[in-house]
């Protein structure tokens, strides 16, 4: 919907139309706002946490992923979570952490359906990876990612607690 001085809207029930559209357009409007989708990405305070639950041997030990990059969109038909950069680990390297995962990044995970309402998770999957977050509104950031992220190995799973802010894609 545009607040530019048109009427666009339409209303159908029963395949009668109760609303018709209008006919008319001020164009002496020049401007007005407009809904869009939009992506976002992670900022740089985002972050995993090796959660307990993990029962991969080679991620027995406590492990801290910070400064993911990493991109959310909504699509037509669900939204698309790309996983660009795993970060900084808290101990080793990121190769390691990477390699230990089995990852080939960039990652690019997928909902099957549309949006779920505001407190249910979106559902990600994709390759070894699957995601539950939920989106949050937030203050301070564009809203908070929370939930967790499982990664199957050869050897076991890996899950990770997700903490992450968002942020407007430039």
């Amino acid at each position: 919907m545009l607040a530019d001085g048109s009427d666009s809207v339409a209303l159908l029930a029963d395949g009668l139309t109760l609303v018709t559209p209008g006919g008319y357009k001020d164009n002496s409007i020049p401007v007005g706002p407009t809904l869009e989708l939009h992506g976002l990405r992670l900022s740089a305070t985002s972050r995993l946490v090796l959660a307990a639950t993990t029962d991969d041997p080679q991620f027995a030990a406590s492990l801290e992923l910070t400064g993911l990059k990493a991109s959310l969109r909504l699509t037509a038909s669900g939204a698309t979570l790309v996983l660009e950069d795993l970060g900084v680990p808290s101990t080793g390297t990121p190769e390691q952490v990477r390699t230990g995962l089995e990852l080939a990044l960039p990652a690019s995970l997928t909902t099957g359906d549309a949006p779920p309402r505001p407190s249910e998770p979106f559902r990600f999957l994709g390759g070894n990876l699957r995601a539950e977050l939920v989106l949050a509104p937030e203050q301070a950031t564009d809203g908070r990612l929370t939930g967790s992220l499982h990664v199957t190995t050869s050897r076991g799973h890996v899950d990770f607690d997700a903490f992450w802010d968002l942020e407007d894609l430039p």
